[in-house]
């Protein structure tokens, strides 16, 4: 799986606990920022990546990240 199948899989982790298309997530724009996110959300989205990925994310990684494509690329990087 390379950068891009992974940012896909985190834009679709996103849009299925956010209730949106994932073409519509700027993965550029702070996760803060994304409607009706909330740190119980982001801990779900965070469990959804690691079945899709299987791995296992560090909390710490999760919640530092600050856009989209910047928790991909750590991603990328711990696999």
């Amino acid at each position: 799986m390379n950068a891009a199948d992974v940012q896909q899989t985190v834009l679709e982790a996103l849009a299925k606990r956010l209730n949106l298309d994932a073409s519509t997530i700027d993965p550029d724009e702070p996760l803060r920022d994304l409607p009706s996110m909330e740190s119980v959300v982001m801990l779900q989205v965070v469990v959804d990546i690691e079945d899709a990925l299987e791995m296992t994310i560090p909390d710490d990684v999760a919640f530092e990240a600050v856009t989209a494509r910047e928790l991909a690329g750590v991603l990328v990087d711990l696999r």
